[in-house]
């Protein structure tokens, strides 16, 4: 489950609308919701989130531009409406738990396969 608690989300929405924030582009926001609702995030790093449909973000500066889109042309730097922001931040961080907890389950099994002398 994305939301887990609706009073949290409501928490982070209203801390997204009070941060100051490139301009919100409400064309942007429609897709990236739409991917967010179809695409699987296949990577993360220190700054940017890849989704599979080819989609790069930039996740960086929390809230300022935190859901930009990788453009050519960087005089259009906009983010997505704070609801959106919010869903991306909760699957940005669902993914990051997930592939924790996968790491750390591949690096218990290699200790104890080591343990055992395998």
């Amino acid at each position: 489950m994305i939301f887990k608690s609706m009073t949290n989300n409501r928490r982070l929405i209203k801390e997204i609308a009070k941060a100051d924030r490139y301009p919100v582009c409400y064309m942007w926001d429609e897709l990236l919701d739409e991917v967010l609702n179809t695409a699987d995030i296949v990577r993360v790093d220190e700054y940017s989130l890849y989704f599979c449909c080819g989609t790069k973000l930039w996740i960086a500066d929390r809230w300022f531009a935190y859901g930009q889109p990788y453009m050519k042309d960087y005089e259009k730097n906009v983010v997505p409406t704070p609801k959106t922001t919010a869903k991306l931040y909760n699957i940005h961080m669902d993914y990051l738990k997930k592939t924790f907890r996968e790491n750390r389950i591949k690096n218990l099994e290699e200790s104890i396969n080591k343990f055992n002398g395998e």
